[in-house]
């Protein structure tokens, strides 16, 4: 993996799967999950997940082949596939949910989000990530004026994270 810049370690990134199926499905705030997809594959960010995130995404692919996200076009067994392909050799690293599933269950009932988003959640605060997620209803609404709020921005807000945002000219750095 590369490095954001000199001496720098790459900002770490936690993807919901929210973000991370709009890498593959035409939805809103695509453009804004691509970039964090870009930024792990050029190696500005440190794109993290817990495992959990596989059968997730793979359920919302699912969930698209039978027509139940009120789409008017399912998507094919083959599209199926081949988002699956891709999504398996994106640039995410994948950690054992089993560990952090004690502070997950306490983030839970602290503050009352299903425990599948909050295995995300610790996993930003053990790693020192910023969790990035497409959930503005549940989760951020949840999170706020707790100490969590820190710890996720909404998708649409992406350009603020140094790993994401361009480069601004003459502050000295070399544009890559």
């Amino acid at each position: 993996m590369s490095e954001s810049g000199a001496g720098e370690a790459p900002q770490i990134l936690v993807v919901d799967t929210g973000v991370a199926a709009k890498w593959y499905l035409n939805e809103e705030l695509e453009e804004e999950a691509t970039r964090v997809l870009d930024a792990g594959s050029k190696g500005s960010a440190r794109l993290v997940a817990p495992d959990s995130i596989a059968a997730e995404f793979f359920n919302v692919l699912w969930q698209h082949h039978m027509g139940r996200r009120g789409k008017a076009h399912a998507l094919s067994v083959e599209d199926v596939e081949s988002y699956w392909r891709e999504f398996s050799g994106a640039p995410l690293e994948l950690f054992r949910a089993a560990p952090l599933m004690h502070r997950a269950v306490e983030i839970t009932f602290e503050i009352g989000v299903i425990v599948y988003d909050s295995l995300f959640l610790a996993l930003a605060e053990v790693g020192s990530g910023i969790l990035v997620t497409a959930d503005e209803r549940t989760i951020l609404n949840r999170i706020k004026g707790t100490p969590y709020e820190p710890l996720a921005i909404h998708l649409s807000n992406v350009d603020t994270l140094a790993a994401i945002a361009p480069a601004k000219s003459g502050d000295g750095d070399i544009a890559e």
